[in-house]
């Protein structure tokens, strides 16, 4: 069996419009009030720029896409570049372990970082 170019790229343009239906259902579920403000249209301009970003950090699963662009939305869009935040990079940057781990790392620091300062009192 021979799959053509052209096969393949209609595939991939299946599964890429089903993961960004997924990825915007998602977010409606995640962030109902700021995905109501924001529209599908943003929504879907977000979840683009996501898929990039997170490319850049060889996060290619559905899973890890979706929990990259939670971050945007939470965070920053560029939460990842943020000079604030210099140890997203390097947990991102580790090369020798999984993407699914780093995402999960990154998640979980930030959880604590906010934990942290909800516990601090204000000066």
């Amino acid at each position: 069996m021979i799959i053509r170019q052209e096969q393949l790229d209609v595939l991939q343009s299946k599964s890429s419009r089903s993961f960004e239906r997924r990825a915007i259902a998602h977010l409606h579920t995640a962030f109902p009030e700021w995905a109501a403000w924001a529209g599908d249209e943003r929504l879907l301009l977000l979840v683009h720029l996501g898929f990039r970003r997170a490319r850049r950090w060889n996060l290619t699963g559905a899973q890890d896409i979706c929990r990259f662009v939670d971050l945007m939305v939470a965070i920053s869009p560029e939460f990842d570049d943020d000079p604030r935040f210099p140890w997203v990079r390097r947990i991102l940057g580790q090369k020798h372990v999984s993407a699914t781990t780093r995402i999960g790392r990154v998640h979980e620091c930030f959880r604590q970082y906010f934990a942290r300062m909800a516990s601090t009192p204000e000066r």
